[in-house]
């Protein structure tokens, strides 16, 4: 078995050294996933200096860390394979799967866009730790949950045309369906190239949301413990402009606490902020996230079960309105935020889903 250092993750690939099977690793292995091909053919593993080999009779698999950190799991066949939609056995214990569709006509006309290798691509999560955590080094570590992204995946044969193909997970088989028609007039070999990302991030799309507008989060959790909060965390883009973070009761729309504002990162990243009050919060409440700007601002989401992102008209200036009066949008996004808080005495900490 050979391991690959990834992004933020690892990679064991091999098995027993002659199995094209690879196992994806995030936060110390506490949750993976398992891919591999379905075959009792043996063959020994190679490397090139770049790539590590496992060659069959009519397929081969190619994996190696890609210039970005992702990990590329390249299925190369051979010859004209039997059907059009090819089979792996996949084990993703412990993980939510969320897909990333093409965005709707709806969502189109409203100017939202998708990145090209983001549709149809499948993020995943953990099933338990979501975007409440109870003390810094764990929201560090797990930030929103995001195991990481399939991303949309491409077939080029060897004349360098391609397509795109659909991918899906179904109970333990992960299949990627090439169209058939393309895949019957290809030169082999062909190439199908799952790309992994294993970060939190990894599969989210932006958009460049303007001020005095308040948006939150589609998706509503619990903290697992009670507790009062410390901060809020936001992934966004905008080199000298500023955010502030809010967190509102779900049912209700209370303003629970917010923060005072604070600067957008130049490049893509993570930025937190304390909040004000140090509010408590409780196991038994749901609560939405969400921030305000004072400027255009990339904000980064994903589509968690289709919860439509939530808005108001809001003065950056000012502070956020109480309670909300939430508008639902076009658009299906939760944002990439996340909370963190301090266990009351005596908690102890339960992984608790309470929506996705």
């Amino acid at each position: 078995m050979t391991t690959l250092a990834v992004a933020d993750g690892t990679v064991d690939i091999g098995g027993t050294g002659q199995e094209p099977v690879a196992v994806l690793n995030r936060w110390g292995g506490e949750r993976s996933v398992m891919l591999a091909l379905d075959t009792t053919e043996k063959a020994l593993i190679t490397d090139d200096g770049v790539n590590l080999i496992w060659q069959g009779s009519d397929t081969k698999m190619v994996w190696y860390q890609t210039l970005g950190g992702d990990f590329e799991y390249e299925i190369v066949l051979l010859s004209k394979p039997a059907s059009n939609i090819i089979s792996l056995r996949i084990d993703a214990t412990g993980l939510t799967v969320h897909p990333q569709p093409a965005l709707t006509l709806e969502e189109t006309l409203a100017g939202y866009t998708r990145p090209e290798n983001v549709i149809d691509s499948l993020c995943l999560f953990h099933d338990t730790r979501k975007s409440w955590h109870p003390n810094k080094a764990e929201a560090d570590k797990y930030k929103t949950g995001g195991w990481g992204c399939i991303y949309r995946v491409k077939a080029t044969d060897a004349a360098g045309k391609w397509v795109w193909c659909k991918q899906a997970i179904v109970g333990n088989t992960y299949q990627i369906t090439v169209p058939a028609a393309w895949l019957a007039a290809a030169k082999y070999p062909v190439v199908i190239d799952p790309t992994f990302g294993l970060t939190d991030e990894s599969g989210a799309s932006s958009y460049n949301w303007g001020a005095d507008v308040a948006r939150a989060s589609g998706s509503t959790y619990s903290p697992a413990a009670d507790g009062t909060l410390d901060s809020i965390s936001f992934y966004c883009r905008d080199s000298g402009d500023s955010w502030k973070g809010a967190i509102w009761n779900g049912a209700t729309h209370a303003l629970v606490d917010s923060t005072a504002g604070g600067n957008c990162p130049g490049s893509a990243a993570w930025a937190t902020q304390d909040v004000v009050g140090g509010a408590a919060v409780y196991a038994a409440t749901t609560y939405r996230l969400g921030v305000k700007v004072n400027a255009y601002v990339a904000h980064y989401y994903k589509n968690v079960g289709g919860l439509k992102l939530q808005y108001e008209s809001d003065a950056y200036a000012g502070a956020f309105e109480n309670p909300a009066s939430w508008t639902a949008d076009s658009l299906s996004a939760t944002l990439c935020c996340y909370a963190t808080y301090t266990e009351s005495a005596g908690a102890a900490y339960v992984p608790k889903i309470i929506m996705m």
